[in-house]
């Protein structure tokens, strides 16, 4: 876990760092539609979607090198799917890389005229108008705010149960449900933490500086997740408690 815990402080440092020594013109460049950042984001996504499914493939529980029983985990595929989506949705499902136009119907719903659904307007964070809606309406009936509120149950309350609820730790080594380890897990709140300190010191707070900085959260976001579903793969994540464990093996021919 050390390792993951570094790796995780390394890149959030070099992204730090970037945000602080760049310019605001040159920050916007990589920070704007179709950027640097945004391609980063939606490469994360895939490639975490890619390492939940090879999770899902993998998953049978073990203990040590012995094999007990299969335990296929479909929550490594709805993981799959989820991520899999998001990587969609952050390119418009490769519209501007394959230069298709947007059917007529979404250019009238659509914020941004594109071919994704997290931009139209009634579930998007903003109006038709560029207008950002109530802070409750954004983070209750839109995809974006739906997703910070995904990654601050999944990725820090339940690890948190898991650590200190004992009937929370019971049914959710019952449902088999993968855990998050709390160390990446609080690597979250550093990032939004970062994200909001950013907006604070930086001179300028224009639209374009504040996208750029969105992107860039989002971007993180995106690579911790990446390292979650690498960590997963590597330790497929089947809590069992130590009697459950017992009586496993004592049908192990």
């Amino acid at each position: 876990m050390k390792r993951y815990v570094i790796y995780i402080l390394l890149y959030l440092c070099v992204i730090f760092i970037t945000i602080w020594v760049l310019d605001s013109p040159t920050l916007n460049k990589l920070g704007k539609e179709d950027g640097l950042f945004e391609y980063l984001t939606a490469i994360y996504l895939l490639v975490a979607s890619a390492f939940f499914f090879l999770s899902y493939k993998k998953s049978k529980l073990k203990y040590q090198n012995i094999q007990i029983k299969p335990a296929t985990n479909y929550f490594y595929l709805i993981l799959a799917i989820i991520f899999f989506f998001g990587f969609g949705e952050e390119i418009s499902w490769g519209q501007r890389i394959l230069n298709v136009k947007t059917p007529e119907f979404l250019t009238e719903i659509n914020v941004q005229k594109e071919i994704n659904i997290h931009n139209i307007e009634l579930i998007n964070l903003t109006d038709k108008n560029g207008k950002l809606k109530p802070f409750w309406i954004r983070y209750l009936t839109t995809i974006a705010g739906l997703f910070s509120l995904f990654c601050l149950f999944y990725c820090i309350l339940v690890p948190l149960a898991f650590r200190y609820l004992y009937f929370c730790k019971k049914w959710l080594q019952k449902i088999y449900f993968p855990i998050v380890p709390i160390e990446i897990g609080f690597f979250f709140l550093a990032s939004w933490i970062m994200y909001y300190f950013s907006i604070y010191m930086l001179p300028s707070k224009d639209d374009e500086i504040l996208s750029s900085l969105g992107e860039i959260k989002e971007c993180n976001i995106a690579f911790l997740f990446m390292v979650i579903a690498f960590y997963f793969l590597k330790h497929v994540s089947i809590p069992i408690t130590k009697k459950e464990r017992e009586s496993l093996l004592s049908g192990v021919d």
